[in-house]
């Protein structure tokens, strides 16, 4: 049987090597995360941060394979949760990055930085609901 992204033989039970590469990017993901909780012990709000991104990350990367996976007969309620829980992740993580980015800037770019976020987001609600 074929779909859009692999062929699949009958009785090849081989890794493809797309199924290896997203093996090695979680891996390397997972380690690089596990680091740099490790340097920053010290700081438990960059550990929160790293552990929440990491866990985002992740998150979204499922929801962004399931929606991949979605075929033509889905039902159109389970595309727009898929989309709506893919809208919040990408989100979350905006605005986690920018809380944390926020705490080291003057007031003038931290305005700045809140409203490029807030237009990411707004302009991400628009392009997936709206348009």
């Amino acid at each position: 049987m074929a779909d859009s992204t692999r062929i699949h033989i009958a009785g090849d039970s081989r890794p493809s090597s797309c199924d290896i590469l997203v093996v090695f990017s979680f891996l390397f993901l997972t380690v690089n995360a596990a680091d740099a909780a490790c340097r920053s012990l010290n700081d438990p709000a960059t550990v929160g941060l790293v552990l929440f991104s990491y866990v985002d990350v992740v998150c979204l990367f499922c929801c962004l394979a399931r929606f991949e996976k979605l075929g033509p007969d889905t039902p159109p309620a389970k595309r727009r949760n898929l989309k709506a829980g893919i809208w919040v992740l990408a989100t979350a993580l905006s605005l986690a990055f920018a809380w944390r980015v926020a705490e080291m800037m003057p007031w003038a770019l931290v305005v700045a930085l809140w409203g490029m976020s807030l237009s990411v987001a707004l302009s991400g609600f628009y392009g997936l609901f709206l348009y």
